[in-house]
């Protein structure tokens, strides 16, 4: 017997699972997002008038850029569960979701998904943050809880919406 219609879409992997796979690009993505994380407490301490808000981001800065990458790389395996071990129907609504990892705008499902996927990082960014990161900080509940959030919101994971094909 011979079957025509195989089609190897596991054979294209999205950008950003691409670049999990490529140590060349660690070397540029880890100090960068060290950066990013750093300037995001500080600011953040800035704004809510902390005292010496450097020397209070550099000290956090290291666990929160840990816990960062491990949400990361959890709402990662989440955005590419449905793909794995899945023989899926074109037409139904989880072949749109395995899509996702080639296109995030693909249909609603892919976009759903993948809306699905950041949401859930930045939840586990907040979380990591407010009760570990910070618990034994000496700052308020609403500061702790202000820069979880300030934390969840511009280190998402946003690079999820960037489509392989």
């Amino acid at each position: 017997m011979k079957n025509n219609d195989v089609r190897l879409y596991n054979m294209i992997m999205p950008l950003w699972l691409i670049a999990a796979f490529m140590p060349q690009l660690w070397l540029i993505a880890l100090p960068a997002n060290w950066l990013i994380d750093f300037l995001v407490l500080w600011l953040t301490m800035k704004v809510m008038k902390f005292e010496r808000p450097a020397a209070s981001a550099v000290r956090i800065v290291w666990l929160t850029w840990v816990f960062g990458f491990a949400a990361d790389i959890l709402g990662g395996l989440l955005m590419i569960a449905p793909d794995f071990g899945m023989n899926i129907a074109r037409d139904s609504v989880f072949y749109g979701i395995t899509r996702v990892l080639y296109n995030p705008f693909y249909d609603i499902w892919s976009f759903l998904w993948t809306t699905f996927g950041v949401a859930v990082t930045a939840v586990l960014i907040f979380v990591y943050n407010r009760y570990i990161v910070l618990r034994k900080e000496d700052m308020t509940d609403v500061q702790k809880r202000k820069i979880a959030l300030s934390l969840a919101v511009f280190t998402a994971p946003y690079l999820f919406y960037l489509p392989a094909m």
